[in-house]
């Protein structure tokens, strides 16, 4: 999702069957009887368009799509996602981190590393783009092949898929988590070598969501146990 992806989110307009010009939108609307605007058209027309926008990608329009107000706002919106990761994994290392042994330690660092790589490329994607393109356009036209930030980004995914399948191969030996939602962990690594287009990051998070409710779960049935089997205490006579 940046200047070095091939983004779908970055790099194409709107060009899907489904696809509707904002030309033809207007003179559909202005056919319409006067006093009567079809407000779930122009809905659905929004949400066309702009879904478009967001799954199919063409490189011909990327200064306009990164500097419209939607894109900006869902690039900032996908930033985030990326601090609220960090977090769940530092979590969920924890919980881990006796049984999982040294595998587990250098698959949290490689986690934790390639997801602090991978926001910085969000956080550039966010705030930096729409702003670069407009005030340096040559750089949307610019060859990218061989170049550093070629090599950055790639370390960044590589980094980031990697650390987080190992991540889930360790919490499957550790045994700590459920193995079907560790082995969900290590598939959504694997997705997540695209993470840098939405929506493939996606399966990561949703796997991590449900290890933490899973856990919370699994907290508040502990806490309930104790207060259900604490025994009541038995009065003794004394000696008359």
């Amino acid at each position: 999702m940046t200047l070095a992806t091939p983004s779908p989110l970055v790099h194409r307009p709107c060009r899907t069957r489904g696809s509707v010009k904002e030309e033809d939108v207007h003179a559909r609307v202005a056919a319409q009887p006067a006093g009567r605007p079809d407000r779930r058209y122009r809905r659905r027309t929004v949400c066309r368009k702009y879904g478009a926008q967001f799954f199919v990608a063409d490189r011909s329009n990327l200064a306009a799509m990164v500097t419209d107000p939607v894109f900006m706002v869902v690039s900032a919106a996908y930033f985030v996602a990326f601090p609220l990761l960090l977090i769940a994994l530092v979590a969920l290392y924890w919980r881990q981190a006796g049984r999982a042994g040294l595998f587990g330690a250098v698959a949290f660092c490689a986690a934790l590393i390639g997801t602090v790589a991978l926001a910085g490329d969000m956080w550039f994607d966010a705030f930096a783009v729409p702003w670069l393109v407009q005030v340096a356009p040559a750089v949307v036209s610019a060859d990218r092949s061989g170049s550093l930030l070629m090599t950055g980004w790639l370390v960044s995914v590589v980094l980031f898929s990697l650390g987080w399948i190992i991540f889930g191969l360790a919490s499957f030996r550790s045994r700590v988590f459920p193995r079907a939602l560790s082995i969900a962990v290590g598939l959504g690594g694997l997705i997540g070598f695209k993470a840098a287009t939405a929506p493939w990051g996606v399966a990561l998070g949703l796997a991590v969501a449900a290890l933490g409710f899973w856990l919370v779960r699994q907290d508040r049935i502990a806490h309930a146990k104790p207060a259900l089997s604490a025994p009541e205490p038995v009065a003794f006579a004394g000696p008359r």
